[in-house]
């Protein structure tokens, strides 16, 4: 039996992506728990070693919880490889110093576990939006701003489809202001979340705190009034110059509405302009 795919589900790089996860994370914990029962197997002995045996445990966590929802885990999952990232440092380091070529293995092969999941996140995030003039980063922080700054109950335009709309009329125009949109979606991603003491990248947040940082934007002063506009332009202006959207607000084209339907739309021709001077009869009278 085929199953109806919903129109924003997961892509095949995602459902690979969170079973090759679950599956380092598994790897992570057996091999956190050999490194603390038989720490002379890989080399390096010690209460280092028995740090780093700890935080591969709690790193195989992390992706455990991360691989269950790539999308509505993804803080977890981010901080997950980047604990990943260190521990492959932190392994290789410990290997070559104590001259324990086991433990550096390891941390040859954590860094390449690293390398596979990381180019696998940014291909499912590629074939999923295919932006145009986004990077991947800027174009997740707009699906989230889109999220929270339009209320849409009756759900007549997804928060990515907004986000679409706004990337593909940012790769038609051509406007010097399209380098201040990069660096308001590159403010709001790393420094706003700080408004609200919140040190993970704002699409990273939840429902409810973006929220809340949005706010804050909005209520501040100084420069944040600047972002807190383009913030709007950027959401409202593709949300309500849909089709669906406008007409379920009631909103008809001019051209369209009843008091056009009689009039003769042809368009008027008017003859060309001429250059030719007329020239001047006897008396100063022009023809």
């Amino acid at each position: 039996m085929i199953y109806p795919m919903r129109r924003y589900d997961y892509n095949i790089n995602e459902v690979f992506l969170s079973g090759m996860v679950n599956l380092f994370a598994w790897m992570l914990l057996l091999l956190g728990i050999l490194r603390l029962i038989f720490p002379l197997w890989f080399g390096h002995a010690g209460r280092l070693g028995d740090a780093t045996a700890c935080v591969t445990i709690i790193c195989g966590m992390l992706l455990v919880l991360g691989s269950g929802g790539v999308r509505q885990n993804r803080a977890v999952l981010n901080m997950g490889l980047r604990v990943l990232l260190l521990l492959a440092v932190a392994w290789l380091v410990l290997g070559i110093v104590q001259s324990a070529w086991w433990g550096a293995i390891v941390g040859a092969v954590l860094g390449i576990e690293y390398a596979l999941s990381i180019i696998t996140l940014r291909e499912a995030v590629r074939a999923r939006f295919n932006p145009r003039y986004l990077n991947l980063r800027e174009f997740q922080t707009l699906v989230q701003i889109a999220d929270v700054m339009l209320d849409d109950e009756k759900e007549r335009l997804h928060p990515i489809a907004v986000a679409l709309r706004t990337d593909h009329l940012l790769a038609t125009i051509d406007s010097p202001i399209k380098k201040n949109i990069r660096l308001v979606l590159f403010l709001v991603e790393w420094l706003t979340p700080l408004l609200a003491f919140r040190l993970a990248a704002f699409s990273e947040l939840g429902t409810h705190e973006r929220r809340r940082v949005v706010q804050k934007v909005i209520w501040a002063k100084g420069p944040f009034r600047d972002v807190a506009r383009t913030l709007k332009l950027l959401t409202t202006f593709s949300f309500y110059t849909h089709p669906d959207v406008r007409s379920s607000i009631g909103y008809t084209d001019v051209d369209a509405g009843e008091r056009r339907a009689d009039l003769d739309k042809t368009p008027l021709i008017y003859p060309l302009p001429s250059n030719h001077k007329p020239q001047r009869q006897k008396g100063g009278q022009q023809p």
